[in-house]
């Protein structure tokens, strides 16, 4: 039947294949596109949605600590995404822009009219351009909403940080308060009987009796391995510190060492705990904080004995980085081992308190009896280390960080009696938690500052090798190094004060 067509049919065909197979590749990227644009947009509606109904719940009910900070991570990453969406889409607006350009401005009534492929060609990409605009607009405004979000949640949560901070209770020499503890004790011991029950019965039948044996062995071998690396790397640090007449600068590096290794190895040991106990969901959801709580507990402890042992050195003087006695040493050590235990020991039966949903009184009265333990501890400290005899010339020669530093710890004692007192747990809970923090940031940018002073000092030394080489490989002379030490160190020391301070 073909054989008997004309030659001008098969061309006829031919050109009407060609100008569909044209049309096909034009449509099929276009298309393409246009369902890309589609399910961007589709993704940021649903972004906007959930924008909106965190907004609306911030704005029409009362929410609390928790749930603020799950808003909080939830627009981190809406936040992430519409940034993510407009920094992508942005430069394919400028490129559809630029060869939009390139097709110059649409003639006028008097110009001669321009070809139908060039008028589709700029409808096309005035059309593209609109669409990717729409979408880069709509990126942004939800990254600003996404900006005020965030600023609300951070004011919802410092109001509700003051509120619960500055909430009255009863006092701790109130009556009604340890009546009130009397009346609910054998509630909340029994609460205490029924949550042990739970977990015992929880753990073995999730893993049986000989699996749970097995995993409660195999959480204390760790827990034993974890104590055998801590103290083999503390000796073998020790081992290697044992020559005289150290220098400031190895003295302060031993002292970030130890305390490095006192917070990394334990740390390390229950992040290994915790997930084997997660994985093997054999506790129950209201006991894990609790488990969670008491091994950090282990961990702060951990670290503020070793970061104490580097400081103040008591078995070797010669590498103490504190201008302090023998005596006065070993007495600060002490203090500082007896607070960090009382501080941890509170924050463990706070996370017991909320597991058995203690009574209000109970949670208050333990609250403010640790504040309290902390402020009589640190008070009997601060008493001991003062000198023995006033008249002594060395007590004259005290450095000032001393007298600042008693300064300070008595205003905190005031502080926490006086909250415990008046019927403010919350508010002397927290001021015995910042005793803590403020004095571990000071004493952590005292060290860096001493780092980075003496660290300059060593390189620039002209007997080192590392001076040397460097003179070596940069051809400038020892004043002009020198001059450079000094004025990189007052900068590396300014940046460790400033981020002390803003911590």
């Amino acid at each position: 039947m073909l054989l008997g067509k004309p030659l001008s049919y098969f061309v006829e065909r031919a050109l009407r294949a060609a100008l569909f197979a044209l049309a096909i590749l034009l449509f099929v990227p276009a298309a393409g596109f246009a369902q890309e644009q589609s399910a961007i947009r589709s993704q940021l509606d649903a972004l906007r949605l959930e924008l909106d109904s965190i907004e609306t719940s911030l704005n029409t009910r009362p929410i609390g600590e928790s749930a603020l900070q799950e808003s909080r991570k939830r627009v981190d990453v809406i936040a992430q995404s519409v940034k993510s969406i407009a920094d992508e889409q942005s430069p394919r607006a400028e490129a559809i822009r630029s060869r939009l350009k390139e097709l110059g401005p649409k003639p006028d009534e008097k110009a001669p009219p321009e070809s139908p492929e060039i008028s589709k060609e700029r409808e096309d990409r005035e059309k593209t351009l609109k669409d990717v605009d729409d979408t880069v607009k709509l990126a942004r405004t939800l990254s600003v909403q996404s900006d005020q979000l965030q600023t609300a949640i951070s004011d919802k949560r410092r109001a509700l940080f003051t509120q619960q901070l500055f909430t009255q209770s009863a006092s701790i020499l109130s009556p009604s308060l340890w009546s009130d503890v009397a009346l609910n004790f054998t509630h909340d011991v029994r609460a205490l009987g029924i949550v042990a029950r739970d977990t015992i019965e929880r753990a073995v039948a999730t893993a049986g009796l000989l699996g749970g044996l097995l995993i409660l062995l195999g959480l204390a071998a760790t827990a034993f391995a974890t104590m055998i690396a801590r103290k083999n790397v503390l000796a073998m640090i020790e081992r290697n510190t044992r020559f005289g007449n150290p220098t400031r600068l190895q003295r302060a590096l031993r002292a970030v060492a130890l305390g490095v290794i006192g917070f990394v190895i334990p740390f390390a040991g229950i992040f290994a705990i915790e997930q084997a106990v997660d994985g093997a969901a054999l506790l129950p959801n209201r006991v894990e904080p609790v488990m969670v709580a008491f091994l950090r507990a282990v961990v702060f402890i951990s670290f503020i004995a070793s970061l104490a042992g580097g400081l103040l050195a008591t078995a070797k003087p010669e590498w103490r980085v504190l201008e302090l006695g023998d005596r006065s040493a070993e007495k600060l050590t002490a203090l500082t081992r007896r607070i960090a235990l009382l501080i941890a020991a509170g924050r463990v039966v706070e996370a017991i308190n909320r597991a058995i949903v203690a009574g209000l009184g109970l949670s208050v009265l333990s609250k403010s009896i640790f504040a309290l333990l902390v402020a009589a501890a640190l008070a009997v400290g601060l008493n001991s280390l003062k000198p023995e005899d006033r008249s002594d010339a060395a007590a004259e020669r005290r450095p000032i960080w001393i007298v600042f530093a008693r300064l300070f710890g008595w205003v905190m004692i005031v502080g926490i009696s006086i909250s415990a007192i008046f019927g403010y747990p919350v508010l002397a809970s927290f001021l015995a938690d910042q005793l803590v923090t403020i004095v571990i940031l000071t004493v952590l940018t005292y060290i860096g500052r001493q780092i980075a002073e003496d660290s300059f000092d060593y390189l620039m030394s002209p007997s080192t090798k590392a001076f040397r080489s460097i003179q070596s490989a940069s051809g400038l002379s020892r004043p002009a190094l020198e001059q450079i030490a000094v004025i990189l160190s007052g900068v590396l020391q300014l940046l460790v004060l400033g981020l002390g301070v803003t911590l």
